[in-house]
């Protein structure tokens, strides 16, 4: 392989104090002068110089003397320095017993790191028995300010790069950070990272990386305080040949694996993960991968877990946050999850969409996972009532799965029939969405004009309503903003809320209202024409609740279903013949629940699911399904469990539920 070497030139020499106990390692200017000349290709660091109160200078010159390999000697002191930057085409190597120390009180830079590879290639540090350390405590406070960026190693927009051997601690950040633009060639081998306050190593972006034979334990200061965080920080940085091997990750406060991919999306290349042989001991949730916002995401990819042991976490041993079948396919093979959640409720593995996503979380194959419980009044192993969606029908979940605990062993194929029981509103007979057609519409107001009461159930973060004016004239809705996010609200009280727009039905902006904390809001608002119209408004976290209207209005639930928020109440939806196949959903979270019942238009009880905390799926057959108007009644679960967020959808006949039984309309 060519080599190309860095020469600083013209550089006056670095010369420091040796004491007698440093006499072996006194300065060489000699030698120094023949590393500027090419002519050596090996130098150790104490040629330039050793300073026990701080070294960065001798440091710096020997790194960036260009030298082909630099050696880092045990003078038997810390090598005590501020920041230091890497060259390309160098190896260091850093003896036994070797401690790079920060210096203290310095790194006031936020971003300031022990050692820096940013935008070079071709490096090797190698370490057996040497330590990076920090000042952990001292960022923590003034006159730092905290801060998460003081990275002990930081590796940066950098190819063929190669880390081992080395214990790195106490960082103010990661013990290894590795980001920028898809790094190539990386492998971080036989290293140690401990105590660190974000991560043990953070990979941003990574075009073949290879982490093998390493400790990551005990990061505990700022989130996410995982062992391995891989966290895009945008669509371009891609994480591609990725193999983690034989690593172990212990007691870290966060998750021991986790993939936070809510930065990429349907134009990011696909990942590409395997985690083989590792052993995760004690940690929040030991394997996560997240995607959350933005619901797009790349097509293809895959993680796979081979023979990986997880233990002891704190919650789950695997979860799964929103992943239709046609991103990642997610294997995990001859894999064990041990003595998982404290908490009886938590499942060993946990699957979770949105519960506003329409389409169900999918595309798993669970080869011999064995899950090992110590008691069999743990939650079942897998959580079904959350991934029990709209959409269409799970396509790809299947394996085996054996679960050990005292009562016995139970093995568990994953076949057709496991997947019509575990997941009831996933299958193949959920109908289509339907788009609501104002043409197709007839209208039944029997109060024209006239303002009615609406009923008061509180919409959660955003929603688009549709209304009907009979003729050129005066609209009058009054709706109020309630807060049921009160830390979320203080956080933001200072940012301008988004106000109410109604719109024409070709999406163009015709008036617009404030809707402000506190003060509600009036659409008093002159149609120019007879017709439909919508109205849109955003409260974040927050709730709007509809008080009264002078004319029909219906919450629009065609693309995916509404979140609701605690108040009993009702809604009305609209078949438009008897006989029509539709299907009605009713969402609770786990801990969570709502008492939900619907009626016929003869007042019919059809569905009664008195502690839902999943979804229910309401598809009646053709004999029950009356034309008119249904009534959907939300209140609080028989079991006296928190009563907050829950759901409504419908499919196979337009999404549009009333506030009203007096103003509404059947879509024909």
């Amino acid at each position: 392989m060519r080599s190309c070497f860095v020469v600083v030139a013209a550089m006056p020499l670095l010369t420091a104090f040796a004491s007698d106990s440093f006499s072996a390692f006194a300065p060489r200017p000699d030698l120094v002068a023949k590393v500027k000349a090419g002519e050596l290709a090996e130098a150790h660091a104490t040629w330039w110089g050793f300073d026990e109160a701080d070294s960065t200078d001798f440091l710096r010159a020997a790194i960036s003397s260009g030298v082909r390999r630099l050696v880092v000697d045990n003078v038997g002191k810390p090598w005590v320095t501020k920041p230091l930057f890497g060259v390309s085409n160098q190896e260091i190597v850093f003896e036994s017993g070797v401690e790079l120390l920060a210096k203290r009180g310095d790194f006031m830079g936020s971003e300031d790191c022990l050692l820096s590879l940013i935008g070079v290639s071709n490096v090797v540090l190698r370490g057996p028995g040497a330590v990076f350390r920090m000042w952990q405590e001292d960022y923590r406070h003034a006159p730092y300010g905290g801060g998460e960026y003081r990275h002990t190693l930081k590796i940066r927009d950098s190819d063929r790069i190669v880390v081992e051997g080395l214990r790195l601690t106490k960082s103010g950040g990661d013990g290894i950070y590795l980001g920028g633009r898809p790094s190539k060639d990386v492998t971080i081998r036989n290293v140690t990272c401990d105590h660190n306050h974000r991560q043990a190593i953070s990979v941003i972006s990574a075009d073949g990386l290879l982490i093998e034979d390493c400790v990551l334990r005990d990061t505990k200061g700022t989130p996410p305080e995982s062992g391995i965080d891989f966290e895009p920080n945008n669509p371009r940085q891609s994480l591609r040949g990725i193999v983690v091997r034989r690593v172990l990750s212990e007691n870290n406060v966060g998750r021991g694996f986790e993939f936070a991919l809510g930065n990429h999306d349907d134009t990011t290349e696909p990942l590409d993960a395997v985690f083989e042989d590792c052993r995760v001991v004690g940690c929040r949730d030991s394997f996560a991968t997240h995607k959350k916002d933005d619901p797009r995401m790349p097509k293809g990819g895959r993680i796979e877990l081979r023979r990986c042991s997880f233990e002891k976490p704190i919650r789950s041993g695997i979860v799964v946050v929103r992943k239709p079948l046609e991103t990642i396919a997610i294997t995990v093979e001859d894999c064990v999850i041990a003595d998982a959640a404290e908490q009886t409720y938590i499942p060993a593995v946990n699957l979770v969409n949105h519960m506003y996503d329409n389409v169900p979380i999918d595309g798993f194959v669970f080869k011999n996972l064995v899950v090992k419980r110590s008691s069999p009044k743990q939650c079942d192993w897998l959580n079904s009532g959350e991934t029990d969606w709209t959409g269409i029908g799970l396509r790809r979940f299947e394996g085996d799965v054996t679960i050990v605990d005292p009562s016995g062993t139970r093995h568990v194929v994953l076949d057709d029939a496991w997947r019509r029981k575990a997941f009831p509103c996933a299958d193949e007979s959920t109908l289509p969405r339907v788009s609501f057609d104002p043409a197709k519409a007839v209208v039944m107001d029997r109060k024209p004009g006239e303002s009615v009461r609406l009923s008061p159930i509180r919409i959660r973060n955003n929603g688009r309503c549709i209304f009907y004016a009979a003729k050129a004239g005066p609209v009058d809705i009054r709706l109020d903003y309630v807060v049921c996010n009160p830390s979320y609200a203080r956080r933001t009280r200072k940012r301008p809320q988004k106000p109410i727009e109604v719109k024409a039905m070709s999406g163009k902006t015709l008036a617009t209202f404030p809707f402000e904390e506190g003060k509600g809001a009036t659409v008093s608002f002159a149609a120019p024409a007879q017709g439909f119209y919508a109205l849109e408004f955003d409260v974040k976290a927050q709730t709007a609740v509809f008080k009264s209207s002078n004319v029909p209005i219906a919450l629009e639930i065609t693309k995916r279903p509404q979140s609701m928020y605690r108040d009993w109440g009702e809604f009305y939806f609209a078949v438009p013949e008897k006989g029509r196949r539709f299907s009605f959903f009713a969402g609770g979270e786990r801990l969570e629940q709502v008492h939900v019942k619907v009626f016929t238009p003869s007042g019919k009880k059809i569905l009664d699911e008195p502690e839902l905390g999943g979804w229910a799926r309401l598809q009646p057959a053709a004999a029950d399904a009356e034309a008119g108007l249904w009534r959907v009644e939300a209140s609080q679960s028989s079991t006296g469990a928190c009563f907050e967020d829950y759901f409504f959808d419908l499919t196979g006949i337009p999404g549009l539920m009333f506030f009203s039984p007096e103003k509404y309309w059947i879509s024909r």
